[in-house]
């Protein structure tokens, strides 16, 4: 039987996954799909379980500032986009 091999992110796209989220233009589930790992992984990234060393935009590591996030939702209710997956 064949070994399943796991889909490991660079540096580089855990960064990507992190701006993506800081600027709100995908959720998560999108992010999962355009990475093609699972919406958890995204928020493990997100809350620093997973690659807690990739930089955040504003040059911060580890999990996302809850008061960002929480910013984050009121823009994209705003918007007209449902916050799902952020």
């Amino acid at each position: 039987m064949p070994t399943k091999i796991l889909y490991a992110l660079t540096l580089a796209e855990a960064t990507e996954i992190k701006q993506l989220i800081w600027d709100g233009s995908l959720t998560q589930h999108e992010i999962g799909e355009k990475f093609e790992i699972s919406q958890s992984t995204v928020s493990h990234i997100v809350w620093g379980r997973s690659y807690p060393e990739a930089p955040w935009p504003n040059k911060q590591t580890g999990a996302i500032n809850p008061l960002y996030l929480k910013l984050l939702r009121k823009k994209t209710r705003r918007s007209g986009r449902r916050p799902r997956g952020v």
